[in-house]
């Protein structure tokens, strides 16, 4: 079940053992350092004690001041879709790359070898050899150019689903008590804010981003298709469509050995599938660590 307040308790559960941990071994170890700056009367120890104990506190305070926006953020999508919005951007994502790419990778390896067979038929007359298909080989050439970018879009978009599965574990429940740890180690006090503010980025911006991606991308782009914008052009409703329909289909099949409109569907699909490999995660990348910069000089400012 999606609930936000499920999710809350489960951000919780998740994180308590880690984040209790870390605090139990920095309050050690400003304790230590207080109980010895007493005993041989060092302020210089019982200084760093209070500056340890401050920038924990600061830490936990700043996890009680984002933790309800990353709770609300996580479940944004259980009104609309009953899942958190890490599962519903990693499942949209498996559903372009096997449901739409795939298929397009598919079709455009067997049109290629088809028009690469054809384009090497010779008929002979007398002393001269001519080749009367020989142009599909520069459409095969072609059509290889665009595989090649279809399966780098296919590589982009399964490593970002990676890329989210690992986050949706590691944002908050390993990030964030990763980086009170490194606050509370002077030399690496600043690389613990960094941290700190990457995961709360990572919990809240860089799935938002995806999400409201995917959004657009059924909400309207999945409207932009063939059969709704071109086919109708193409083929007009009248006396002759279904002749027109069916000589056009046969041309085509004859010459790239698939079927016309699925063809020309795929290419109304190309354009939106480079939107999601290409202009999404560097979108999603700035804007996360725009935010991570923010809330990391934040940090700093209150640190001691």
């Amino acid at each position: 079940m999606c609930d936000p307040l499920v999710i809350g308790f489960n951000f919780i559960e998740n994180i308590f053992f880690t984040l209790a941990l870390v605090a139990g071994i920095l309050t050690l170890i400003f304790s230590v350092s207080y109980m010895l700056g007493s005993i041989f009367r060092e302020e210089k120890y019982k200084l760093f004690a209070k500056k340890e104990a401050y920038n924990l506190f600061i830490s936990l305070l700043l996890l009680v001041l984002f933790f309800p926006i990353v709770t609300v953020v996580e479940s944004i999508t259980c009104t609309s879709h009953n899942v958190s919005m890490y599962d519903f951007t990693i499942s949209s994502m498996e559903s372009v790359l096997y449901g739409e790419i795939y298929p397009i990778i598919s079709s455009l390896y067997k049109i290629s070898i088809f028009q690469t067979s054809v384009s090497h038929l010779k008929l002979s007359f007398g002393a001269g050899i001519f080749k009367p298909l020989g142009f599909l080989g520069d459409v095969s050439k072609s059509l290889n150019i665009v595989s090649f970018i279809m399966e780098i879009s296919f590589s982009s978009i399964y490593i970002q689903a990676l890329a989210l599965s690992f986050f949706k574990v590691t944002a908050f429940n390993i990030f964030f008590p990763l980086g009170i740890l490194f606050r509370g180690i002077p030399l690496l006090r600043n690389y613990g804010s960094f941290v700190i503010a990457f995961s709360i980025a990572l919990s809240t911006i860089y799935p938002f981003i995806y999400f409201i991606s995917f959004d657009a991308y059924y909400g309207v782009f999945s409207k932009m298709n063939f059969n709704d914008n071109v086919n109708d052009l193409f083929h007009p409703k009248g006396i002759f469509s279904e002749i027109a329909v069916g000589l056009d289909n046969t041309m085509f099949w004859f010459l790239t050995f698939a079927e016309y409109n699925s063809l020309r569907e795929m290419f109304f699909t190309f354009g939106r599938v480079l939107f999601l490999a290409v202009g999404i995660p560097a979108f999603a990348i700035i804007l996360t660590f725009a935010c991570s910069s923010s809330i990391n000089k934040f940090l700093d400012r209150l640190s001691a």
